[in-house]
């Protein structure tokens, strides 16, 4: 049997994708991942394989530098680059046997429906809400269009509550949130550091929170505060890295094979997203669940889905709202007593989110 996964990054790895993926097979199944690379990231190495998974790179942008273009301009070619993507794809599955498509996200699954063949099984692997998402007229035809895939497809995987309300064929839907491999965890312990190392570990995106948590940090010599991975607010916060004595910028990293060391140098972990992002109110980041893995207590906001788990279980510290002072207000109350007493919490759920229990979920489609 062969599994093609529409896959609209380039898989650096993708980590979730690469997990279910392994899974898939380790039961049997051939899969190829057909990545969009935008930013020609691997030009020079189409294929790559990662555990005997294929990967294919797709480059629809060629040359074309559009960095100089405007915003509106942009949209636009960005637009046909992913036509463009389509068109490769298509080409490219019409010499390929396969019995299921698997895509990641919203888009995936309409580029899925429109190039899946008759005997095909279509699986919306849904990683986010997409209903409410944008203006008012994107989110009305967003919101038909996410109804109509979701009537279409065979199967629908979804990691919380409020992607399922909608749906309304309960059968087709398989629950697989982003657990922690607990493996990759095994006879882990903390470094020593005489400093309170507060750490964001993840895609580099958040401007306004990341910015609110270093000014409230920016004159507490005894605190530092780590910014580990890239995406798309890295350079800005490599341009004003200066001005913060106390920032360690790191970059890049393995989300699968490195994710544990940099958890060795985190005392607490800062896994808030601005909570007016309907989406990230309602997410719980995989980066979460690792923290639980490793007893490192979090930092989350107030009024979130990872905030009421954090209050639940006395597991992290609330910050009230995404402000400079919220963050010092609460910053200001961690103490080594309070540390002490989050990571016994956290002991009593150690093992409760671990990615080798829920993935048999899978079985359901593969």
């Amino acid at each position: 049997m062969n599994v093609k996964v529409i896959l609209l990054n380039a898989f650096h790895p993708d980590v979730r994708i690469y997990k279910e993926m392994l899974y898939v097979t380790n039961k049997g199944y051939k899969a190829e991942i057909l990545a969009l690379d935008r930013a020609n990231e691997h030009i020079d190495n189409k294929v790559q394989y990662f555990d005997g998974i294929k990967v294919t790179h797709f480059f629809p942008r060629g040359k074309r530098d559009v960095s100089k273009y405007k915003n509106f301009f942009k949209k636009i070619i960005y637009f046909f680059w992913f036509l463009r993507y389509v068109f490769q794809v298509k080409k490219h599955l019409k010499k390929e046997k396969f019995e299921i498509l698997h895509c990641s996200g919203f888009y995936a699954t309409l580029v899925g429906y429109l190039l899946k063949k008759k005997n095909t099984k279509l699986v919306y692997d849904m990683r986010e809400y997409y209903e409410g998402q944008g203006r008012t007229k994107v989110s009305f035809i967003i919101k038909k269009l996410n109804k109509f895939l979701c009537n279409k497809v065979n199967h629908i995987i979804y990691v919380n509550d409020l992607q399922k309300k909608n749906i309304t064929n309960k059968d087709k839907l398989v629950f697989l949130p982003n657990y922690v491999e607990a493996k990759f965890y095994q006879d882990f312990e903390k470094s020593k550091s005489d400093k309170l190392r507060i750490s964001y570990i993840g895609n580099i995106r958040d401007v306004k929170s990341l910015k609110n948590l270093l000014d409230s940090c920016k004159d507490n010599k005894d605190i530092i505060i780590g910014l580990n991975g890239r995406g798309s607010a890295y350079k800005e916060f490599k341009k004003i890295s200066g001005n913060y004595d106390n920032l360690l910028l790191t970059g890049a990293y393995d989300g699968v094979k490195e994710i544990a060391q940099l958890f060795k140098k985190c005392d607490i972990l800062f896994c808030g997203y601005d909570p007016d992002v309907i989406n990230w109110r309602h997410a719980i980041a995989t980066k979460f669940f690792e923290a639980i893995v490793t007893l490192t207590p979090v930092i989350v906001f107030d009024d979130t889905l990872m905030g009421e788990m954090v209050k639940k279980h006395d597991i992290g510290f609330i910050v009230k709202d995404n402000t400079v002072a919220s963050f010092k207000k609460t910053i200001s109350k961690i103490s080594k007593k309070h540390l002490i007493k989050k990571i016994d919490n956290l002991k009593k759920i150690q093992y409760d989110y671990t990615w080798e229990k829920v993935v048999k979920n899978l079985d359901k489609i593969y």
